[in-house]
């Protein structure tokens, strides 16, 4: 085979198994409940987003790496106010200052 049709099948394939890896790391860790995700523009969510999800007796965040994962747990009991959580992962979702208030519902 030729050189050039070498290195073309390589990158091809690098970029395939790429797309794949990228793709897998950025599913939903459950499908128990909704889970939220984090926006690609925030720092460190360039590759693979954060994600929260609220089951009814704990809030899991869910960071994918490259090897695994970082997966932290708070129980419900520990959470001052679900509906203030929510609105905290609002403001950063949409880019919001730290001084803007929403209205819990």
């Amino acid at each position: 085979m030729e050189p050039i049709t070498l290195t073309v099948a390589a990158v091809a394939g690098l970029g395939v198994l790429s797309w794949a890896v990228n793709h897998g790391r950025n599913r939903p860790f459950t499908k128990d409940v909704p889970v939220f995700r984090a926006s690609r523009w925030t720092k460190g969510n360039h590759l693979w987003r954060t994600q929260v999800a609220v089951f009814p007796n704990r809030v899991v965040r869910y960071t994918p790496r490259l090897f695994g994962h970082f997966e932290e747990t708070i129980g419900i009991d520990q959470v001052a106010s679900v509906a203030n959580f929510l609105a905290s992962l609002t403001r950063r979702r949409w880019g919001m200052s730290r001084s803007t208030v929403l209205a819990a519902p």
